[in-house]
């Protein structure tokens, strides 16, 4: 069953590219919308503010779990749970091993795609539809599966070879992400999820972002997958969480304009 303003969404990463896009896309559909990011995206009906740059990992995560647990409980929400929590965090960061920011690049990289993965399945354990801990535990979508989204990268699945060397601080960090994904997906109980929670990832190959386009001028753009068209795919599958493979990491592949999920 489609979304509705019965459906509450987590996008955590709701201030980047595809967040942003993201948000707007769901938007449509009247589900409330909870952002977490350094800032606020004013398209969300409220947000949570984390200080990457001086609270610990531990401190963001009891600030999320709490400000997502005080929006949950508002009237508005009817006491429902997270039908979707979608981790869109990431960015990008790289350098070899005599890289003087080696370190440094790869805790950025770290904290905002594997910390901010580790947070979110925090969330999606405690306030997804189908957690105990919410009242009715059952989704607003009926019999739908809640989902967990989690950000990878196509360099990193098993197809594509060795990643590149030149970007040690992103592959040990979506490495994480991608391990992550297939332990929970293996064994939800013993990872602390619901049973009906789905989890899964995305993979793209390059996203046509500003950023994108002002380091690699001379690219194919035709190859790069349009925020946009990301977006509307993540709304169809919180749309119809049936149609989300449990632990697949899919592949966004983008040629000649045209984009597909693999």
């Amino acid at each position: 069953m489609a979304l509705s303003s019965r459906s509450s969404i987590l996008v955590y990463g709701s201030c980047g590219s595809l967040g942003r896009s993201t948000v707007r896309a769901l938007k449509s559909s009247g589900a409330r919308l909870l952002g977490v990011d350094i800032g606020k995206n004013s398209d969300c009906d409220a947000s949570v503010q984390v200080d990457v740059a001086t609270k610990s990992p531990t401190a963001q995560q009891e600030m999320v779990l709490e400000q997502a647990g005080d929006f949950l409980r508002h009237k508005d929400n009817g006491g429902r749970g997270l039908s979707a929590v979608l981790c869109l965090s990431g960015g990008w960061a790289g350098g070899n091993a005599i890289e003087p920011l080696l370190l440094k690049n790869t805790e950025q990289m770290v904290s905002s795609s594997l910390y901010a993965s580790l947070i979110a399945a925090s969330v999606a354990a405690k306030f997804s539809t189908a957690s105990p801990s919410t009242s009715g535990a059952t989704s607003s979508n009926g019999t739908a599966p809640p989902l967990l989204l989690l950000p990878g990268a196509a360099p990193l699945l098993p197809t594509a070879g060795a990643a590149p060397a030149f970007m040690l601080p992103y592959i040990v960090a979506k490495a994480g992400v991608h391990s992550l994904l297939d332990s929970m997906a293996a064994d939800a109980a013993t990872a602390g999820l619901p049973e009906e929670l789905r989890v899964f990832g995305i993979a793209p190959v390059t996203l046509d972002t500003e950023m994108n386009r002002k380091g690699m001028p001379d690219a194919d753009f035709s190859s790069w997958t349009p925020l946009d068209s990301l977006a509307d795919q993540i709304k169809l599958w919180c749309d119809d969480p049936l149609s989300v493979e449990h632990g697949k990491m899919y592949k966004v592949v983008t040629e000649n304009g045209k984009t597909r999920y693999l």
